[in-house]
């Protein structure tokens, strides 16, 4: 339904940068088949030549890389622990949930018209999943929620900043 034009052919290799469109998971930067791109490929990595507890591994971003934490969790909820994602989203119509539960805190400010926590299209001409449809889905995903088996809504921490 949605067309970017960021979503160019990448000249890079092994790949440009993170997006919906690159190879970053799954070839096709979204969905759960064939995961094994550049992200599960860095954690690989990192957990032999590092001394990682990998029962205790969270991912976090700002902005693409909350974007990122979503689909880590969605493409490798068996992985992690749990994410937080800061001011990130899915683009509309790319919304999804993990098969099993991943623990979640969203951070987003109410004023932030790049990545909207509330309304679908950005100040940039950009659409996004609104935070009450990951949390609850929409036609795309059955939402986090489900995934977590939660019940109720959700908490929101004002804070004075």
């Amino acid at each position: 339904e949605y067309c970017y034009t960021s979503c160019q052919e990448c000249t890079d290799s092994p790949q440009c940068d993170w997006t919906t469109c690159d190879e970053d998971i799954t070839p096709t930067g979204t969905g759960t088949a064939d995961v094994g791109g550049f992200l599960p490929g860095l954690w690989d990595t990192l957990e032999q030549q590092l001394c990682v507890d990998t029962a205790r591994e969270y991912a976090t971003g700002c902005s693409n890389g909350g974007m990122m934490a979503y689909q880590s969790a969605v493409d490798m909820p068996e992985r992690l622990a749990a994410i937080a994602p800061v001011c990130g989203s899915f683009h509309a119509g790319f919304a999804m949930a993990p098969k099993i539960g991943v623990p979640l805190m969203d951070i987003h400010g109410t004023s932030d018209t790049t990545v909207p926590a509330n309304v679908s299209l950005s100040g940039d001409g950009y659409y996004y999943t609104p935070t009450e449809e990951i949390f609850f889905g929409n036609k795309y995903s059955p939402g986090w929620a489900q995934a977590n088996q939660c019940s109720g809504g959700g908490r929101v921490y004002p804070t004075s900043y």
